[in-house]
């Protein structure tokens, strides 16, 4: 997709998010990082069109955060993204994906 194209206004859905296992796991284990990777990497792949590499090196650049934080909370955000298909964080084939931010695009589009 072309990015001069996207929509700026990107759907998010509060109660999703609120009621997220994510969400909750950061909570009770007080790993804010967590939350913080998991909404930069959706707000990022609704600016880029809804996708990102996976590399950890050119997400410090995306997301604006430290190297460490992305490749110790990735993991646990690709893992949670295997047990939910719309709501969770996909890595496939080198790129990072969203199923639910992909269908909003394609909709707005």
């Amino acid at each position: 997709m072309a990015r001069e194209r996207l929509p700026k206004m990107m759907y998010f859905s509060a109660q999703d998010y609120r009621t997220s296992a994510l969400r909750m796991r950061s909570i009770m284990t007080g790993d804010r990082d967590l939350r913080i990777v998991y909404s930069e990497l959706l707000f990022a792949l609704w600016e880029q069109g809804g996708y990102l590499p996976a590399d950890s090196d050119q997400l410090v650049d995306i997301l604006g955060l430290p190297i460490e934080v992305i490749e110790r909370t990735l993991p646990i955000i690709e893992d949670f993204g295997r047990r939910s298909l719309r709501g969770g964080i996909h890595i496939e084939g080198g790129k990072l994906w969203n199923q639910r931010i992909l269908e909003d695009l394609e909709r707005e589009l």
